[in-house]
């Protein structure tokens, strides 16, 4: 295996924690968390010597819940540290283990499945982001490809923000 790329999470209910059950939280966890752990415990001895694993996180791992699921936040802040100790392993033999962290992206699940409509977070992303929009999915895909493709060997155990910069933007957040 000469790339990987996880992208997995739940769709559970925004619950406040009082209302949220263990196995709800559970559920979160071996979907976005435990599979990533699974597929590097099944295929460590398939992986070729310059491997690159990219995971998706999300930036609510550093943000917090803040009127989110709080347990996909908490599974997503567990993933940064999967990375960071998996990349720490996994360097000596020069495979690269790194992670994206997006922001708010217009996702298919997001505009079916969401809190809010596409159309409402296209409306507030333009106050959150300073680019005023969203993420799309083709922008978080190429930037992961590049990662992946890179010819840079010394860069593994990082999770990189891709938020458009609305870190720096905290106070407007919408979610």
């Amino acid at each position: 295996i000469n790339y990987f790329v996880h992208c997995a999470a739940g769709n559970f209910p925004r619950t406040p924690i009082r209302a949220t059950s263990l196995e709800t939280v559970a559920r979160e966890f071996r979907i976005g968390l435990f599979s990533a752990v699974e597929f590097l415990i099944r295929a460590d001895e398939h992986l070729a010597d310059d491997a690159r694993l990219l995971l998706l996180s999300s930036n609510a791992a550093v943000r917090g819940a803040k009127r989110r699921a709080f347990h996909y936040s908490s599974m997503k802040a567990a993933l940064n540290g999967f990375v960071v100790g998996a990349a720490a392993e996994y360097a000596r033999r020069g495979i690269a283990i790194n992670a994206i962290a997006p922001s708010q992206t217009l996702t298919e699940r997001v505009s079916t499945h969401g809190r809010i409509s596409r159309d409402e977070i296209i409306e507030q992303m333009k106050t959150y982001s300073p680019f005023g929009r969203a993420a799309e999915t083709n922008e978080v895909a190429a930037f992961a490809l590049d990662l992946l493709l890179t010819e840079t060997t010394y860069f593994t155990g990082q999770v990189i923000a891709f938020d458009g910069g609305t870190a720096l933007n905290w106070e407007a957040d919408p979610a």
